[in-house]
């Protein structure tokens, strides 16, 4: 290889290199934000779904359910209770374990949970996917008609395409 081959062979690795890379950061960009607006949407969604109420109550319904299964090993499930403030009646109150999962269940609270659980389950993935797709594809479209516009002007990296004239 002679001494001209050389510089073009490292000239042209060196620019494939370069656009590779500036295609992974790219790509990295565009799956960032299309991700964030994916996770923006379903957070939008669930706040419609369930009020903050019912998920204060579901963390006490997990710590109840909690109690429960270390707490029989130990003692009767009869004397296993519970003490939370009631957001309803507005002061602390003292329940029997299964007494508030059986009011959680069957309240509005319960109802509201397991409408959550089955948004999630039935149609959060595929309504994330779709919005990933969307958000995907205006990406591609918006980068794309970016790096048009930065030809069009001829200029990149602030430099100026030079045309080189035979004399």
């Amino acid at each position: 290889m002679n001494f001209q081959n050389q510089e073009n062979f490292t000239r042209g690795s060196q620019l494939f290199a370069h656009k590779l890379r500036m295609f992974v950061q790219g790509s990295t960009n565009v799956f960032m934000i299309v991700l964030g607006l994916s996770i923006f949407w379903i957070i939008c969604r669930l706040y419609q779904k369930v009020f903050l109420s019912s998920l204060y109550y579901f963390v006490i319904e997990r710590y109840v359910q909690l109690k429960l299964g270390i707490g029989e090993h130990f003692y009767d499930i009869d004397q296993i209770g519970i003490k939370f403030y009631s957001l309803r009646f507005k002061k602390w109150m003292h329940l029997n374990a299964q007494d508030f999962l059986h009011e959680f269940y069957t309240g509005q609270h319960g109802f509201k949970i397991q409408q959550l659980w089955e948004f999630l389950i039935n149609s959060a993935l595929l309504e994330s996917l779709v919005v990933f797709a969307i958000g995907v594809i205006i990406s591609i479209v918006f980068f794309t008609s970016q790096g048009k516009k930065t030809i069009i002007k001829a200029k990149i990296r602030g430099a100026d395409f030079a045309v080189c004239k035979n004399s």
